[in-house]
């Protein structure tokens, strides 16, 4: 598909306003019994956008609304707890202020400004204090790259600067790179020096073998959905952390042949998903790495359908190399024995690192490769949850403008679907879709396709030659009706199923990273936070301008209401006589869970309230058609079915406010929070070191008792240990 440049700075969908800004308060203190948890909405123009309807903060793509949501702005990457705390509370007296502005900043964090950051020693050899912070941000930007990742549901970020192999004056200053995870508002987590001060196998190098690694080996860095950190270097050695910092399982290679020390075959691509890794070598190897937890239910059946020739790293110390299921199983390999890499490496096992393994699994794609004259160009994993087989599977683009598609489980495989006549030129990005049915290929002629996942329908063609023949920095899936495309220097680019598009210039910003989500797509810049999200289909009805639905009449009843009209009783009877009074408080009540300005969920959540009453007061269940209306709480008995999702929902919406303040810095959506519920929350808080506020939303939202009691362990854990790391207990 050919039109006009998106690039084009003169078109009006290249508007670089996003919707609104809103702050979060959480009142964090250590009461078991009690939590308080409340909200203050305040921004300097509030006043001025309270009368703008919400749809002129909307941008189309096509017939489908946008939003674009500012959660933090003015960050400074890498602040300390306790700057944080100075930040949420001025003065030291009160909670209650607007942080979502964080753009104070200290003398001494002007060299900390963006994303990219060195460490203090390559700072200072440097000598990077007779720099100012645009100079310095400049010479960033031409001697290093930094890789971001994002871990997925609002999670941590995080980000490792190394030098660029042509800057030789930055390679000789700088020893060592160092990883920061951080929140989402910049409050540090923890920091990784990479390599370690004492290695990763300083015995080897004592004793003449192994390599000496650098920061420049490191190849690819992400988070599985498990907040996993895994960082691959170029020799497929790979590194597993935890959100503080500590190793999970013992470093060990992906590809045998590395690993055996018979070559010294490189790594061209890894990629990180949500369940694990998957690596292309220089001789078109490849292996995919499976992390897993020993908890699940599915623990022994699914490890024993694994390919025959998959192996198992485990975190734990096995005296010897043994074999499951009568040696047609999984090959188990110790860190103690392992590729002589684990010997050398004592890590300081988090608390659970026990139930962590993983699954190691060749593929025999350098066979096929060989056999069919071909090389990979790209590499892309589709989740277990979404194929037949219920393991993963490895698609691998082709020189020849195909795709092979590699079986993991135990019956194997390799399959070339010959797709010559949908693919123009061989694909060199692959990312698929959050419900797995879709995949957006990227190819060398800068075409970006949408097909399907069996390859027999081609959603879209969208040409993005006119505006650069580079590859995008980025590509991602915003939600399930859109691909988000970046381009450094020129902004991210949004494309709709039907090839429209929107443009979002990002002008300020040398690092942008995307991270796709199940509804939305977060845009991590250097100095803030947003969201692009497509307006959910309920809420689009509900406060389109002009709108009839009935859950918009019972918003405009109750406004009347606050506002002392009298035409607000009549308005309210009037949509209880139709029969869909219900159907519009529901609507009123998913809208408000969905919603980011804490203004407009009070809206939302009166007029829920508004309607329930007239629902209880009027017994006519006749409607002015004939029909009857929905039968609800006809036995008359408090509460009914919508009160107690009344309830709820308002119970979520608090807990999403206070995960949303800067403090914490978790950029959920309510959507997100239903796909890990809130036992996955309480974890996440806890390996954010936040075991206070996972304690008190625990008993806030009266869990299990075993979920009780571990948060109010850890918060015990978390306080005698106080002296020794940062804690929020």
């Amino acid at each position: 598909m050919r039109g006009r440049n998106p690039f084009d700075d003169d078109d009006g969908s290249s508007s670089d306003g996003h919707e609104s800004e809103q702050s979060y308060y959480l009142s964090d203190d250590n009461n078991d019994d009690e939590t308080t948890i409340g909200t203050k909405g305040v921004t300097a123009n509030r006043e001025e956008k309270e009368n703008l309807p919400v749809e002129s903060t909307w941008q189309y793509l096509g017939d489908l609304p946008y939003r674009r949501v500012l959660l933090y702005d003015g960050i400074i990457w890498g602040r300390s707890a306790a700057s944080s705390a100075e930040d949420s509370s001025p003065g030291g007296s009160s909670h209650r202020a607007n942080v979502v502005k964080l753009s104070a900043q200290s003398s001494g964090e002007k060299k900390r400004l963006g994303l990219a950051c060195l460490p203090p020693q390559a700072q200072t050899n440097i000598k990077s204090s007779h720099l100012n912070p645009s100079e310095y941000a400049q010479f960033l930007a031409s001697t290093t790259r930094t890789i971001i990742a994002s871990c997925a549901n609002g999670g941590p970020i995080a980000t490792i600067t190394m030098p660029l192999a042509s800057s030789s004056t930055i390679q000789s200053a700088m020893n060592t790179a160092q990883i920061r995870i951080m929140s989402n508002s910049g409050q540090i987590l923890s920091t990784i020096n990479v390599p370690p001060v004492d290695g990763w196998n300083t015995q080897q190098l004592q004793q003449g073998q192994g390599k000496q690694y650098t920061a420049s080996d490191v190849l690819a860095m992400g988070f599985t959905s498990r907040c996993i950190l895994v960082l691959i270097l170029r020799d497929s050695l790979c590194l597993t952390y935890s959100l503080s910092g500590k190793a999970i399982l013992p470093p060990f290679h992906i590809l045998n042949d590395t690993a055996k020390g018979s070559g010294t075959l490189e790594l061209i691509e890894a990629t990180i998903y949500d369940g694990g890794i998957a690596v292309l070598g220089a001789n078109m190897s490849c292996a995919l790495v499976e992390l897993l937890n020993s908890g699940e239910d599915d623990d022994d059946s699914y490890r024993i359908s694994c390919h025959i020739a998959a192996r198992i790293v485990r975190a734990i110390d096995w005296d010897e190399e043994t074999s499951i299921g009568g040696g047609e199983g999984i090959n188990t390999i110790s860190p103690t024995g392992m590729n002589g890499i684990g010997s050398e490496f004592d890590p300081i096992l988090d608390s659970n690192t026990a139930t962590h393994y993983a699954i190691i699994t060749p593929l025999a794609t350098a066979t096929h490769a060989k056999k069919d004259y071909i090389s990979y160009t790209s590499i892309a994993v589709l989740p277990r949850v979404h194929t037949q087989s219920r393991h993963p599977e490895v698609f691998l683009g082709t020189s020849n403008n195909s795709v092979i598609i590699c079986d993991t489980s135990s019956k194997g495989g390799i399959v070339d679907v010959q797709c010559q006549e949908r693919i123009a030129s061989p694909i060199v990005q692959m990312k698929f879709a959050p419900n797995g049915r879709f995949l957006a290929c990227f190819t060398q002629n800068s075409m970006m396709t949408v097909i399907s996942t069996n390859f027999e329908t081609k959603v879209l063609d969208f040409d993005t030659s006119d505006g650069s023949s580079d590859l995008p920095h980025n590509m991602e899936w915003c939600g399930e009706d859109s691909v988000v495309l970046h381009w450094k220097n020129l902004g991210v680019l949004m494309v709709g199923p039907y090839g429209d598009w929107l443009r979002y210039p990002y002008s300020g910003s040398q690092n942008v990273h995307l991270c796709a989500e199940a509804d939305c797509c977060r845009v991590i810049s250097d100095n803030k936070v947003e969201i692009l999200q497509r307006v959910p289909p309920a809420t689009a009805a509900l406060l389109r301008i002009g709108s009839i639905e009935p859950s918009a009449l019972l918003l405009d009843a109750n406004d009347a209401f606050e506002n002392g009209s009298a035409s607000s009783d009549e308005a309210a009877r009037a949509i209880t006589r139709s029969g869909m009074l219900m159907d519009a408080i529901e609507i009123c009540i998913d809208a408000a869970a969905k919603e980011f300005d804490i203004a407009m969920q009070k809206r939302l959540l009166k007029a829920a309230s508004y309607g329930m009453h007239f629902d209880y007061k009027d017994g006519n269940t006749t409607t002015i058609l004939g029909g009857k209306t929905k039968a609800v709480n006809k036995s008359n008995v408090r509460p009914s079915e919508v009160a107690l999702l009344f309830v709820e929902t308002a119970k979520k919406i608090r807990v999403l406010n206070a995960l949303r303040h800067a403090s914490v810095g978790i950029a959920m959506t309510s959507a997100q929070y239903d796909s890990i519920e809130s036992t996955g929350v309480i974890a996440r808080l806890i390996a954010m070191k936040r075991p206070a506020l996972a304690a008190n939303l625990a008993t806030y939202l009266q869990l299990d008792d075993a979920v009780r009691a571990y948060a109010r362990a850890s918060r015990a854990a978390a306080f005698v240990a106080s002296d020794d790391a940062h804690s929020d207990s």
